[in-house]
């Protein structure tokens, strides 16, 4: 079987290749090859028209493992289950009553409504303060007898899958998805190297603050132009973290980004601190509805008996698909993944989500043979997909109501994104005809997205992946890089794309 895809691979792709060689005189058949051995890695590739029809293909049904390209697969789907015009919500809304003096008999809550963007810089966070406070006060709300409560209870206490590995946990990167994020559920440390190796750097917690969590410091300073490998190691289970690795004796001032577990009593504990310093004091402070109260959960009034004041909106999803895409932002993936269970399946539970995207893929009429999917990011690395199954994906969401918003998300090589540093040597008249999603892990390079060539007003999709390389990840890069611009020569015959 391995021979007959192989062989019918290589026809696929010989046929194509015919048309011209790439700039170093090799074809695309050649360069895939040449990867393969040099490289000890395994290359698949599918290429697509608009109505889905193969163009060219190389190892295109091999379940490979996707990394951030997986995001492509996310985003469209909440486009297409959502709209682009979604926007979350988040409510401030208070129990009990009001007395004639302005004190609030009851806790004021902070409803979350899994808003990834929710004070997602300190600029933002002043505003939206700013706005409930406002509201607050205009409530006639002048004291708080009860506490300032943080309720994230619109997604389940999982913020993460299973699958995630144990040293993603903790960075920034692995922050997770909640139903009240604040700061998009991340927090700097500023790291500075000791006077004498094998010492502690010193690390002070910067923004936000989270005075429960306890975090302990085991990193060590290692010698001149060692790598920094400091992590924070972290989880939902209790409010505790250590700081491990080394960092470079000369490696100056650095801020390290690491993930905040419990998202929905920091926004609380932050608000609390705004309102009292505008003269509104609660007597019992922040608290949340999961880990960090002392209540009982019968004793959180029902969200439908609240009395709400105040409701705001984030952006746009086509924004925050944006953003995601982009940046490649798994904490927003996440989310999306979970919303797009919520809202189709009804439940935003991993094992629902999971279940509804595999229900959409269907009725899209995509084989999803080769495609196994267990996180919205990308970053476990349990999640597998083809790259045919990525290429037919692309054909049909590019074609569906929200396929300009999902094309128009993915950057453009060499100017925005994840990809500005990639293919900086094409020229931008033909680089800008490409739009696409990078993926990348130890022993992962991938890249999928679309191709607009000049005798075509409709994209061309594709799917470039390559898995299990042992050598340098930048000798891959620029050799995947060298594949995918021979592709671009392939569909563009008789210009000469490079500068």
């Amino acid at each position: 079987m391995a021979n007959k895809i192989f062989s019918h691979a290589f026809s696929a792709l010989l046929a194509l290749s015919a048309i011209t060689a790439n700039v170093h005189g090799q074809t695309l058949t050649d360069l895939i090859k040449d990867t393969e051995i040099r490289e000890g890695c395994i290359i698949s590739l599918a290429v697509a028209d608009a109505g889905g029809n193969t163009l060219a293909e190389w190892n295109a049904d091999y379940p490979m493992v996707p990394a951030s390209t997986m995001k492509t697969v996310t985003t469209g789907l909440a486009l297409q289950e959502l709209g682009s015009g979604f926007r979350f919500r988040t409510s401030i809304a208070y129990s009990g009553y009001t007395d004639s003096l302005g004190t609030l008999h009851g806790d004021l809550y902070i409803i979350g409504g899994a808003d990834p963007t929710l004070a997602s810089t300190r600029k933002k966070q002043d505003s939206l303060f700013n706005i409930w406070g406002n509201a607050v006060k205009s409530a006639g709300i002048d004291s708080i007898a009860g506490s300032i409560i943080g309720d994230a209870g619109f997604f389940p206490d999982e913020m993460a899958p299973g699958s995630w590995e144990w040293g993603d946990l903790g960075t920034y990167y692995g922050a997770g998805a909640s139903g009240l994020s604040f700061h998009e559920n991340s927090i700097s440390i500023r790291i500075i190297p000791a006077e004498k190796t094998g010492q502690r750097p010193y690390a002070e917690q910067i923004y936000p603050e989270t005075p429960w969590m306890h975090i302990d410091n085991l990193s060590t300073t290692g010698p001149r132009w060692s790598p920094n490998t400091i992590l924070l190691y972290t989880s939902e289970l209790c409010p505790v973290a250590e700081i491990r690795g080394s960092y470079p004796i000369n490696g100056g001032i650095n801020i390290e980004e690491c993930c905040n577990k419990y998202p929905a009593m920091t926004c609380a504990y932050h608000f609390d601190r705004y309102l009292a310093a505008n003269g509104i004091n609660s007597l019992s402070g922040p608290m949340d509805t999961g880990r960090f109260t002392t209540r009982d959960p019968s004793e959180f009034a029902d969200r439908d008996s609240l009395h709400y004041i105040i409701t705001t909106y984030s952006e746009s999803l086509s924004s925050i698909v944006a953003k995601t895409n982009m940046e490649s932002n798994n904490m927003y993936a996440e989310t999306l993944f979970k919303m797009t269970g919520l809202q189709t399946g009804g439940s935003a539970s991993y094992e629902t989500a999971i279940k509804t995207a595999g229900k959409l893929l269907d009725e899209m009429g995509i084989d999803t043979k080769g495609y196994r999917q267990t996180d919205g990011s990308g970053l476990s690395r349990q999640n597998l997909v083809s790259a045919r199954f990525l290429s037919t994906f692309l054909s049909k969401a590019a074609a569906g109501p929200e396929g300009d918003a999902f094309i128009e998300s993915l950057p453009v090589p060499g100017h925005e994104g994840t990809l500005k540093h990639v293919l900086k040597d094409v020229k931008p008249e033909y680089s800008s005809r490409i739009r696409a999603k990078s993926g990348s892990m130890s022993g992962v390079r991938c890249y999928a997205g679309y191709i607009f060539p000049d005798n075509r007003k409709k994209p061309v999709s594709f799917a470039l992946m390559s898995n299990n390389h042992a050598g340098k990840g930048s000798d891959m890069q620029k050799a995947i890089e060298e594949i995918l611009k021979a592709l671009l020569a392939e569909l563009m015959p008789g210009k000469s794309i490079v500068l």
